[in-house]
């Protein structure tokens, strides 16, 4: 989920957004009459760069609000007993 969150949706979010433009721009169009827009003279370039400067501030936003551990230590899974015990945060 925090991949989905990070990297994914930031850098399509700008796409979509154009898409959505698009599809409503040749409806309107159709029914004006008009010239409808083509796809490959989209701004494609402008997208991804929206989309990488939409992931940057997307990390960025996760390392400064994100939860942090500042104090204590954090232990790994591990077995015990032939049984998983989660990670726990053990405070100092």
């Amino acid at each position: 989920m925090r991949i989905l969150l990070q990297y994914l949706i930031p850098l399509v979010l700008p796409t979509l957004a154009y898409l959505g433009w698009l599809s409503y721009a040749r409806w309107r169009a159709r029914t004006t009459g008009g010239k409808a827009p083509e796809l490959r003279e989209g701004p494609w370039m402008w997208l991804v760069g929206g989309g990488l400067v939409l992931v940057i501030v997307s990390l960025v936003a996760f390392a400064v609000f994100g939860e942090r551990f500042e104090s204590g230590k954090l232990v790994s899974p591990r077995f015990i007993d032939g049984k998983v015990v989660p990670a726990q945060r053990l405070d100092e």
